[in-house]
C-alpha cells in the first residue's frame, strides 16, 4: 500500500472514530443518566480524537486559500464543528430544562396538581436510593423523571442488590423495588413506587411533626429495648430505619394517650388493666386512634385474662378467642404444632396484598370477627391458618402435650389469625378513621421469631398501614381512555409499503444523488 493510501485510510478511520465517539456521550447521557464517569470518559476521548483530527488536517488548513479541495475541506470541518456545537448546546438545554407534551386524552403521563405543587415547593435536596434489578429500573425512572422535570432538588442512585448485596444488607433492604427517600436526616421507604406513594413520602418527610410509635407499658408487655428472645429491639430498629420515632407510654401516668403518638402498640400484656386505663384506651379509639393489639393466650388458666381488653375490642367488631391454634402440618415443616404456619393472606388489603411466603404465629389464639360489627366499620381478615389447624380450648391437655382434637369443643380451621378494622362508628365526631390491627400472639415480631419467614415484614406492614396520615393526598389513577384504530387490509398494505419500501428507497436515492454531486465537484 502506498504511503498516501495509508494516510488516506488513517484519515478515514480517524473521521469515523471521531463521529461515533461524538454520538456515544449523548447516548449515555440520555439512557444512563446516572453514569457520570462514563460521560466524562467518552467526552475526554472525543476531545483527544478531535485534536488528532485537527493535527492530521493542519497542512490542508494552511493551504486553504490556494486550493479548491482544501477550501471545501475547511468548509466541511467548520460546518461539522458548528453542528457538533449546536448539538452540544441543544443537549445541555434539553437535559437541564426538559420539555415534554402529554398528548394522551386522560393525561396519564402528567403529574397531578398536588404532586406538581409538592415538587415545585421543594427547598431541600431529596436523595433517592432505589434497590432494583436492571429490568425494574425503567419502571421507577418513569415515575421519578416526571418529578425531576419539575425540580433539580431530586437526586437518584440506582443500586442492583444482586451486584451490591453488601449495601442492601447494610441498609436492611429485603425486597427488590425498595426505594429509600431521604430529606436531610429523615428518611422513609417505599416498597413499590408510584406517583401517590412518592408524593406522600415527600409530604411525610417535609412535615415538621415526627411520626411516633408508642409502646404501652405497665402490664408486663414486651420490652421495646429488650435484646433477649422475648424483646422487640429488632422491630424497634427496623422502625427507626423508616424514620419512625419510638417511646413508651404508661397510661397510669397519663390522662390520655399522648397526642404525639401516631400509633399505640399493645404487645402481650399479662396483667389486668385498671378501669382508668381502659377508659383512656376507649377514648383514644373513639377519637380516631390507630393501635395494634397483640394478645397472648394464658395456658396456665382457664379464664380469659384478655377479657377486659376484648370487651373494648368487641365494640369495634373484633375479639381475640380464648383458645390456642395448633397445626399438625407444622411438624412437616420442622416446627412445633403450637407454632402454626399461616399460608393464606387477603390480597385485597394493602397490608397483605404482596405476601407470597408463609409466616409463623407461635403460641397464638385465633381472632374472631363479630357477626354484628357496628355500622361504619370495615372489619377485614388478613391472614388465615391452614385447613388442618384447630383452635384448642383444653389448656390442660396442651400442658400435658397430649392434645385431644375434639370436634365438639375445638374450632376447626382455617382460622383468622390477623384482622384489621378501619372506619368511624355511626355518629362519631372523630376527625379521622379509627384503625386497628388485632392478632392473638405478641411473639410474631419478637427477636426470636422476627427473622423467620415474613414475620418482620407482616408486622412492619401493619405498622405502616396504621401510620398512614389521613391528611396525605390520594391520587386517583388516570385512565388512558385511548381509542382503537381499525385499519382495512388495503390501508395496512399502504402503511407496510411506505415504511418498508418507499422510505428506504428514498433514503438510498438521496445518498446516491449526494455522492454523484460530490464526485462532480
Amino acid at each position: 500500500m502506498k504511503p498516501q493510501d495509508k494516510k488516506a485510510l488513517l484519515s478515514r478511520v480517524l473521521n469515523i472514530a471521531t463521529g461515533l465517539n461524538a454520538l456515544l456521550p449523548f447516548f449515555v447521557a440520555f439512557v444512563y443518566t446516572e453514569v457520570r464517569a462514563g460521560i466524562y470518559a467518552l467526552s475526554g476521548t472525543l476531545l483527544v480524537l478531535m485534536v488528532a483530527l485537527a493535527y492530521r488536517n493542519q497542512k490542508a488548513l494552511r493551504t486553504a486559500a490556494t486550493t479548491r479541495t482544501a477550501r471545501y475541506g475547511v468548509n466541511a470541518a467548520v460546518t461539522t464543528l458548528l453542528v457538533v456545537a449546536i448539538v452540544v448546546v441543544f443537549n445541555f438545554l434539553s437535559y437541564n430544562h426538559p420539555w415534554k407534551k402529554d398528548l394522551t386524552r386522560g393525561g396519564i403521563h402528567t403529574l397531578s396538581e398536588q404532586s406538581v405543587k409538592v415538587a415545585k415547593e421543594l427547598k431541600q435536596d431529596v436523595e433517592l436510593t432505589a434497590f432494583v434489578k436492571a429490568q425494574q429500573k425503567e419502571q421507577i425512572k418513569e415515575v421519578v423523571e416526571k418529578f425531576r422535570a419539575l425540580t433539580s432538588k431530586i437526586k437518584v442512585d440506582y443500586v442492583d442488590p444482586d451486584r451490591d448485596p453488601a449495601r442492601a444488607r447494610a441498609l436492611n433492604v429485603k425486597k427488590y423495588g425498595t426505594v429509600i427517600v431521604k430529606v436531610g436526616t429523615k428518611e422513609t421507604r417505599i416498597d413499590e413506587i408510584s406517583e401517590e406513594k412518592f408524593t406522600n413520602a415527600l409530604i411525610k418527610l417535609l412535615q415538621g411533626k415526627p411520626q411516633q410509635v408508642c409502646f404501652l407499658t405497665g402490664h408486663g408487655e414486651r420490652n421495646a429495648d429488650g435484646a433477649d428472645a422475648e424483646g422487640y429491639s429488632q422491630a424497634k430498629k427496623d422502625m427507626a430505619s423508616s424514620s419512625w420515632e419510638t417511646r413508651t407510654v404508661n397510661l397510669l401516668e397519663e390522662t390520655k394517650v399522648p397526642d404525639s403518638c401516631t400509633i399505640l402498640l399493645v404487645l402481650g400484656p399479662n396483667k389486668a388493666f385498671f378501669d382508668k386505663e381502659l377508659t383512656v384506651l376507649g377514648q383514644y379509639l373513639d377519637g380516631g386512634g390507630h393501635a395494634l393489639f397483640a394478645l397472648d393466650p394464658d395456658l396456665r388458666s382457664s379464664e380469659d385474662r384478655n377479657k377486659q381488653v376484648n370487651k373494648l375490642l368487641e365494640a369495634w367488631g373484633v375479639k381475640v378467642a380464648h383458645n390456642m391454634v395448633v397445626d399438625p402440618l407444622s411438624r412437616l415443616m420442622g416446627a412445633e404444632a403450637s407454632v402454626p404456619i399461616v399460608p393464606t393472606y387477603n390480597k385485597d388489603h394493602s397490608i397483605t396484598k404482596e405476601f407470597q411466603a408463609t409466616t409463623l404465629f407461635p403460641l397464638s389464639s385465633s381472632v374472631e370477627v363479630q357477626k354484628t360489627a357496628p355500622a361504619g366499620l370495615k372489619v377485614t381478615w388478613l391472614a388465615r391458618s391452614s385447613p388442618k389447624s384447630v383452635g384448642v380450648t383444653d389448656f390442660k391437655s396442651l400442658a400435658s402435650g397430649k392434645v385431644q382434637l375434639d370436634a365438639a369443643s375445638n374450632t376447626k380451621g382455617p382460622l383468622d389469625m390477623l384482622v384489621a378494622v378501619d372506619g368511624k362508628k355511626e355518629g362519631s365526631k372523630a376527625t379521622q378513621s379509627t384503625k386497628l390491627v388485632v392478632m392473638g400472639t405478641s411473639s410474631l415480631a419478637s427477636n426470636n421469631f422476627a427473622r423467620h419467614a415474613q414475620n418482620s415484614d407482616l408486622f412492619l406492614n401493619s405498622v405502616s398501614w396504621l401510620g398512614d396520615d389521613e391528611s396525605l393526598i390520594s391520587i386517583r389513577p388516570k385512565e388512558e381512555g385511548g381509542q382503537a384504530i381499525t385499519l382495512s387490509q388495503t390501508e395496512g398494505r399502504y402503511i407496510q409499503l411506505l415504511s418498508m419500501v418507499l422510505v428506504p428507497l428514498l433514503t438510498l436515492g438521496a445518498g446516491i444523488g449526494n455522492w454523484i454531486r460530490r464526485r462532480k465537484l
